[in-house]
């Protein structure tokens, strides 16, 4: 059997977005996250929050301060699975493509953490 060996610098632990059950049994969460440059007023947030939503992940964007966004997101399951993460690092993507780089997500650096995410974005840089 083969063990492999820690230490504490080898685990990032990612602060997730608060999470609040809403009266119909659905799960609203809100990230903060802040891009490197201030958003151009040009944007329309609503058709791009419309982008970003599908089958049961609801996306709203508000942007505070010019390069800080509050993301709202809303799911019918009550937990994180495996399709919520997908969904919300393909929306990570998308904020990214649409708006701009992401500095930090819930007050982590983008580069040192979200490790699937910044995985995802190293290999396509690199093809």
């Amino acid at each position: 059997m083969y063990f492999m060996k820690y230490n504490a610098d080898d685990i990032i632990v990612n602060k997730r977005a608060e999470s609040k059950q809403t009266s119909d049994g659905k799960l609203h969460r809100i990230w903060d996250i802040v891009l490197k440059k201030i958003i151009p007023e040009t944007n329309n947030l609503e058709d791009i929050s419309r982008e970003l939503s599908h089958d049961n992940f609801n996306v709203h964007i508000r942007v505070t301060a010019g390069k800080h966004l509050t993301v709202s997101v809303t799911n019918e399951k009550s937990y994180w699975d495996d399709e919520f993460l997908f969904s919300t690092y393909r929306m990570f993507e998308d904020i990214e493509r649409l708006l701009g780089t992401i500095d930090t997500i819930q007050g982590q650096k983008n580069e040192d953490r979200w490790s699937p995410y910044k995985k995802n974005r190293i290999s396509e840089n690199q093809s």
